[in-house]
């Protein structure tokens, strides 16, 4: 199938998955139509398959690429899960249907950030696979190897992404871009790493009807960083200010700067 062909092909399963959302929603909630805009947003985001939030008069109900392939049960899941004042229970039997949805379908939920398309562990002021490397040796004898990379873009909130790959290959951290400066102290982008390192040893895992990423356990080992607090200080007053002088440099580039 040509690019061209694909791409009027995933169009068409778009298309045709917002019509049975909105359909669905005018079955269970019509009123939703006459009380503001409904806008449907797909994203490759592996951690948040299916999120619902408000902007305004505005619902924005964003879910992963792989919904546009999903049958109309699941489809009928998420609407029933996240719009309809539903007990407990029913929610719960809703989200497990979603997640079984997308554990069949692990594969296809990767992002389309692959190995190949990571850029180079060597970055103009750190080399992560040193980090890696070092981490590993000093704190986590035990932890199994990764891919390591940075970022294609710059993103303001996300610092570190763990991404599991099929069986048989490694899995894969993607660093923010945005860490390879020397602003950045050493100590900082070690504890990024870590965090994400341990999710090696401590999997994603579902618990009533939900993915828990940061479990107690996981929580515990990581406080065991010895820069954690130093770390956790450093990243909550400096990353802000980092991103924001990124943003200026980029409007001074392409001369859109006020």
């Amino acid at each position: 199938m040509t690019a061209g062909l694909q791409s009027l092909a995933g169009l068409t399963r778009t298309v045709g998955m917002e019509g049975v959302l909105r359909g669905l929603l005018l079955r269970y909630r019509p009123e939703l139509f006459f009380e503001g805009e409904l806008k449907i947003e797909l994203h490759e985001n592996t951690w948040t398959m299916v999120s619902l939030s408000s902007r305004g008069r505005t619902r924005v109900l964003r879910l992963h690429k792989l919904f546009t392939k999903a049958p109309p049960a699941v489809l009928d899941a998420v609407v029933r899960s996240f719009f309809l004042r539903e007990d407990r229970d029913a929610v719960r039997r809703h989200r497990a249907r979603i997640l079984d949805f997308v554990e069949a379908n692990r594969e296809m939920t990767l992002s389309s950030l692959s190995a190949q398309s990571l850029r180079s562990p060597r970055g103009s002021a750190y080399d992560l696979r040193a980090i890696v490397d070092d981490i590993r040796r000093k704190h986590l004898p035990h932890c199994p190897d990764v891919r390591i990379g940075w970022s294609e873009r710059v993103t303001p909130c996300l610092m570190g992404k763990w991404i599991a790959m099929p069986d048989g290959q490694p899995n894969l951290i993607v660093i923010n871009r945005l860490l390879d400066s020397d602003q950045v102290p050493l100590y900082y982008l070690q504890y990024v790493v870590f965090h994400e390192l341990l999710h090696e040893l401590i999997p994603i895992r579902r618990q009533g009807g939900r993915w828990v990423h940061h479990p107690a356990e996981f929580r515990r080992l990581e406080r065991k960083f010895p820069a954690f607090d130093q770390a956790v200080m450093w990243e909550r007053a400096n990353v802000g200010r980092l991103f924001g002088a990124h943003l200026r440099r980029a409007r001074c580039r392409t001369g859109t700067g006020g």
